[in-house]
């Protein structure tokens, strides 16, 4: 009878173990290849791009300055506010009995940023047009201004510092939702991660180290794996690997759970090494055996998707492997001419919508880079229609234009003051100056991202913040150009201003709001 109980309990324990025996880690492994275009130029000489954003590029193409196969036309409009509001809050304070013993009230406020950019895709090969609007959004909220004017304070003094953060993260995005699309249209990125096969996890089950010595035989294989080369040697190297999950399955019959279980992963690695190996064929028969085997279809139907979709970019693309090498873009080899074409390329990147009225009240639709945006001072560097069809970069002087203005807010009057740096000539005392605050008593301009200058709209021109009476004693010059403002006047004599420009942006404010 001891016998008998000794021999149930021993096998009772070994079932349980081995029920507990068929965990699966993912165990992590190396890749890398091509990945293939789904509207490709099969002929390599013909994989030519041109662009006006040097942000954006197609891997395995040459960039030219003209007759490109692709032709990619990107405008970022900028960011601008879309809503503001200052909200007001009650708090109340109550005793014991629910009586309100105090109250007191919290401003907040939202700000709402829209970024616009579009995109134009030319493939001059097929005639085929693409074409797509980028709007993002962007919230931007601070709470707890005790009163009113500290949260308007709040807005005037930061809303240009925050549309500018947003202006640069949603340049970026958009430059690479264009990136992805033409790169997976027409481009040859490489891919190189990792992905996991399943490895049994305990030591009990009796294929814990052979399996473990499959997956290590795996890595050391998939270690040599190169875009650029092919992969029969790597599938030579893998045989005993595939030979050996092949067996598993031969060895696991049946349809319990746990040895399903134990299929499935001789399925699923199998299945995965073919479709790294670019054999489709044995893939979808993997697959299709996955999904026989009844313990996770779901992975089967994916795997059958992944080759289907492989084949397919196969086909089109009229290659057997995603092993070879591309094309690198090297635009240093253009001549000199070209050189001098490109460089007028890359200064109409980033583009966004301007239109620059002259001193003649023409209104002139153009666009305009970021980086011709920094160099706006004496004059402005515009891409403007040829009247063929074509653009030109054309150069706008000052002291024949009124004002430039930018689909993101930013505004570029054109005035008259002297520069505080004397070895600059002031043979042209007009300028662009970018309009930080206006009002009907006061406005505050930024000159070539360094100067701010001042100016009231009885004068014909305006100060430089930059001269030495507001270098030595700002507060002072600030309280003698406003006399009569009590509000001024106390911020002068603490002095509270600083001569940046958020506080100087203040400082007009103030000055606004005086009687």
């Amino acid at each position: 009878m001891k016998k008998i109980i000794f021999l149930f309990t021993l096998v009772f324990f070994t079932s349980f173990s081995y029920s507990q025996s068929t965990d699966l880690d993912k165990e992590y492994f190396n890749y890398s290849y091509v990945a293939l275009p789904s509207e490709p130029i099969v002929n390599a000489y013909q994989r030519t791009y041109s662009t006006n954003d040097d942000q954006i590029s197609i891997v395995g193409y040459s960039r030219v300055n003209s007759e490109a196969s692709i032709e990619v036309d990107f405008t970022f409009e900028g960011t601008l506010v879309d809503n503001f509001e200052i909200t007001k809050k009650k708090h109340e304070k109550k005793d014991k009995d629910g009586k309100v013993t105090s109250t007191r009230y919290s401003y907040n406020v939202s700000l709402n940023y829209k970024s616009i950019g579009r995109v134009e895709v030319l493939n001059v090969l097929r005639g085929k047009t693409y074409r797509d609007k980028f709007i993002f959004y962007a919230s931007k909220s601070k709470h707890g201004f005790d009163t009113y004017s500290k949260a308007q304070h709040y807005y005037d003094n930061n809303r240009i510092t925050i549309r500018d953060q947003y202006w640069q993260k949603h340049l970026k995005e958009m430059q690479e939702d264009v990136r992805d699309y033409l790169n997976s249209t027409y481009g040859y990125p490489v891919r190189a991660s990792n992905d996991y096969f399943w490895i049994l996890g305990s030591k009990k089950h009796p294929e814990y180290s052979k399996h473990h010595e499959a997956f290590n035989k795996t890595i050391s294989a998939f270690s040599n794996m190169s875009y650029l080369e092919p992969t029969a040697n790597i599938e030579k190297e893998l045989q005993p690997v595939i030979d050996y999950f092949e067996d598993v399955i031969k060895r696991y019959p049946g349809s319990k759970r746990k040895k399903r279980k134990v299929r499935y992963a001789s399925y699923y690695n199998l299945a995965k090494l073919y479709y790294y190996l670019d054999n489709v064929g044995k893939m979808k028969e993997y697959a299709q055996k996955l999904i026989a085997n009844d313990y996770d279809k779901s992975k089967g139907k994916r795997f059958l998707k992944d080759a289907d979709r492989l084949q397919r970019l196969m086909t089109v693309n009229i290659v057997r492997s995603r092993h070879f090498d591309i094309l690198e873009d090297d635009t240093n080899n253009n001549s000199q001419e070209d050189t001098e074409e490109t460089e007028e390329v890359d200064d109409t990147s980033n583009g966004i919508v301007a239109y620059l009225i002259t001193k003649a009240n023409d209104t002139i639709q153009a666009s305009i880079s970021k980086k011709a945006i920094k160099k706006i001072a004496y004059s402005a560097d515009l891409k403007v229609n040829d009247g063929t069809g074509g653009y030109t970069i054309k150069n706008y002087k000052a002291q024949f234009c009124k004002t430039i203005a930018l689909t993101n807010e930013d505004v570029y009057q054109v005035i008259e003051f002297d520069e505080a740096d004397i070895s600059v000539s002031n043979s042209t005392p007009q300028k662009f100056a970018k309009v930080l605050f206006e009002s009907a008593k006061i406005s505050l301009f930024l000159f070539n991202e360094k100067e701010l200058v001042l100016k009231f709209p009885n004068d014909l021109k305006g100060i430089s913040t930059s001269s030495s009476a507001f270098v030595f004693g700002l507060n002072k010059k600030l309280a003698t150009l406003t006399s009569g403002c009590s509000t001024i006047l106390d911020k002068t004599n603490s002095k509270v201003y600083k001569n940046t420009a958020e506080s100087l942006v203040e400082f007009c404010s103030d000055f606004s709001k005086c009687d």
